[in-house]
């Protein structure tokens, strides 16, 4: 299992924000320097909170605080054990009557410094939060709304859904249109209804505009996230969309990583086809689609995976919530797709250009592909590390300087040139589906190196067109990724061979007329 608050705060710098937050830290992972320890000590004033009060005066006497960023502690959690009881119960008002007790014991020892600031800007925000829920939620929808947002949003959704001159043939509700693996594929899918009337609604703001122009060629493209903020602008626009419905029983509602979509759907008449698409099942500590979609499965018409692996972990779901599993039926596996470019193959040469592509978030673990640039580069092995993507704040600083960064490229010429100079590509993701990324790598036969999670071993086989890194602890998958990379630099002619297999095999499995046509079947109108 995952502690999401320790999870989400590995350095020294994520510790010392959250901490005034929330304990971040297990009590039987420390290890501390006794001459700190023993001066500061437990304050038995802070009761069930006497170790979180300890790490808190640490920091604020200007002591820093790290993790080891592996997993090296079992813990047991029964039902009826404190950690079960406080996590089913929340935070609430015992965090805020610690951080109460840890603020007035600080200054009535006038040793009020340092990081204690911002645990009493936490403690001031906790308490609006646990005391005035509704001030707390007005406040924070103000803070992120911005009103001309609003207002445009309100008007063209109004404009749109009444001066159609043609029904509205399908809805799709995505989350964004940023750059993303997801996202590529959702602008492909739109594809398939660019001659009908397709209008698709983003609910959530994207990081940038790359894939804004792709959205754009197929479908009428609006942003609705500042809608969702409010529950009356919501409510107006559940109303406009369930209307739409109801004139028209052939609209095709389809959704993706979209909350609203699945809040939307108990609103949705019967008469309407629903569809839902699973990219990869998220963590189990994580809110995601696939427990956003329980209450409401039995409604949904189809529901399509990318991979047997999701589609085996949406059954096994089903049998865990006693869902009905004549439903099992209703899911149809649709694999994504890339399109072949003539392009030569790779030729292995004196260096290895080793890739990573994506973005820079924690479950793709960029900085254990950095550690492995670093530690080759260390040991004076022929190569370089090529990072494309948002990744330079995932990366620690002694890393950096044996990584070229490039950035966010949304020039698709420009990137193709970058896969052309690339020998292998690297995963290290601790979830996936089936990543975009190595499917356009293995078609310019750049020999992917992948963590095994996600549907990824159902197209990869070990040391024939890939490797499989089967590790789970950073430090085993950071040796292991290094032995495949070292294995390829002393190998030269099997690199070659396993790029040939790479290409071949996406030239066969990873077909874009068998996409297209999986699609415009299931979205075919009446």
């Amino acid at each position: 299992g995952y502690w999401n608050d320790d999870y989400n705060a590995t350095t020294i710098e994520q510790i010392k924000k959250n901490l005034p937050v929330i304990n971040c830290i297990g009590q039987p992972t420390v290890m501390m320097r006794s001459s700190v320890v023993k001066k500061i000590g437990y304050n038995p004033s802070f009761k069930n909170n006497e170790d979180w009060g300890l790490w808190l005066s640490i920091l604020a006497e200007g002591n820093k605080i790290d993790k080891l960023d592996e997993v090296l502690l079992k813990y047991r959690i029964t039902e009826t054990s404190a950690t079960a009881v406080s996590k089913n119960g929340g935070v609430g008002k015992n965090i805020l009557c610690f951080k109460f007790r840890y603020i007035k014991e600080k200054i009535k020892k006038i040793k009020f410094k340092g990081t204690d600031k911002k645990v009493f800007l936490s403690f001031c925000f906790d308490f609006i939060k646990y005391n005035f829920p509704f001030v707390f939620s007005f406040l924070s929808k103000t803070w992120k709304t911005r009103i001309l947002d609003l207002i445009s949003q309100y008007r063209i959704i109004k404009k749109t859904f009444l001066s159609q001159n043609q029904p509205i043939t399908h809805l799709f509700l995505f989350p964004f249109y940023h750059s993303g693996g997801a996202e590529n594929v959702h602008a492909s899918i739109l594809e398939t209804v660019a001659d009908k009337n397709p209008i698709v609604l983003i609910t959530s703001a994207s990081d940038d505009d790359a894939l804004l122009p792709e959205f754009k060629k197929s479908a009428i493209v609006i942003d609705v996230a500042q809608l969702l903020l409010w529950p009356v602008t919501k409510r107006w626009l559940i109303k406009k969309i369930t209307h739409q419905c109801m004139d028209n029983k052939n609209l095709i509602i389809f959704g993706c990583n979209s909350r609203f979509f699945y809040n939307l759907i108990s609103f949705v008449p019967k008469q309407n086809k629903i569809i839902d698409l699973i990219h990869a099942f998220m963590h189990v500590h994580e809110d995601s689609p696939e427990k956003w979609s329980l209450p409401v499965v039995n409604t949904l018409s189809n529901r399509i995976v990318i991979n047997k692996k999701t589609k085996n972990d949406l059954v096994k779901l089903y049998q865990k919530e006693t869902i009905d599993m004549q439903l099992v039926n209703r899911i149809v596996c649709i694999s994504n797709f890339v399109e072949k470019k003539d392009n030569p193959l790779k030729r292995a040469g004196n260096k290895l250009n080793i890739l990573y592509v994506g973005r820079g978030s924690s479950e793709k673990r960029v900085h254990l592909i950095a550690r492995v640039a670093k530690l080759l580069s260390e040991k004076k092995i022929e190569i370089e590390f090529h990072f494309v993507g948002d990744v330079k704040n995932a990366i620690e600083p002694e890393c950096l300087p044996f990584c070229n960064l490039y950035g966010q490229i949304v020039n698709q010429k420009m990137l193709d040139e970058i896969y052309e100079e690339a020998h292998v590509i690297v995963i290290a993701s601790s979830r996936e589906g089936f990543p975009m990324v190595i499917m356009e790598a293995m078609i310019k036969g750049v020999v992917p190196i992948s963590t095994n999670v996600g549907g990824i071993s159902e197209h990869i086989e070990n040391y024939k067109n890939g490797i499989l890194i089967d590790s789970v602890t950073s430090e085993d998958i950071i040796n292991e990724i290094a032995s495949a990379v070292e294995y390829f630099a002393s190998n030269k002619n099997k690199l070659i061979e396993m790029s040939r297999n790479a290409s071949e095999y996406a030239v066969t499995h990873f077909n874009k007329k068998v996409f297209i046509e999986s699609y415009k079947k299931i979205l075919a109108t009446e």
